[in-house]
């Protein structure tokens, strides 16, 4: 980046800005709005319509499962409340919010969209919810029975590793008994 500052009358980094760290404090009226600021960087980058269709942000796994990507949502609400109720409540908050624009020009919902999400109460229907999950399948890298995985393991075993003795690892939960997969999952497909 020096060489090209250089040669191109400017300073600073090459291809993004420096890292900042920001230290923030502990009050629900700061961390709403920082974590919606967080889930919502896939929608306004026009990667998604819908946050939870970003697999890689807090609020998508949260609604796939992830207990600690729950438990960091619900201490942005007021306790005892159950995670059905905290999960309708965070999504139309981050459907509002999503449907505003800076002068950045980035992406943003529709009113048709946060209509919608307002219309459900912020609820995901039970389809939604059970196609989060299920994208975790995937993980697995083959799916089928302790056999059929053990036979793809070892047609591809020299591309795996050598010392790698076994293919087949038991899908869970325990509702899959039978099933195996050939890479652990990140997390159960169901909970």
């Amino acid at each position: 980046s020096i060489w090209y500052n250089a040669g191109h009358d400017r300073y600073g980094t090459f291809y993004a800005g420096r890292f900042k760290s920001t230290m923030v404090e502990d009050r629900v009226e700061v961390k709403l709005p920082m974590a919606g600021y967080v889930d919502l960087n896939s929608v306004r980058a026009g990667i998604v319509e819908d946050p939870k269709e970003y697999r890689y942000c807090g609020y998508a796994e949260a609604e796939a499962g992830n207990p600690k990507a729950r438990d960091g949502i619900m201490s942005l609400f007021e306790p005892g409340k159950s995670w059905e109720e905290v999960s309708a409540e965070y999504r139309k908050y981050l459907f509002v919010k999503a449907g505003k624009a800076d002068r950045s020009g980035k992406a943003v919902l529709s009113r048709e969209q946060i209509k919608e999400v307002l219309d459900k109460g912020g609820r995901l229907e039970m389809w939604e919810v059970l196609r989060l999950r299920v994208r975790y399948f995937s993980d697995g890298l083959v799916l089928g029975s302790k056999e059929y995985v053990e036979g793809v393991f070892e047609e591809y075993r020299e591309r795996l590793g050598v010392k790698r003795e076994e293919g087949a690892k038991e899908l869970k939960p325990k509702v899959f008994e039978g099933m195996a997969v050939m890479r652990e999952q990140r997390r159960p497909a169901l909970e």
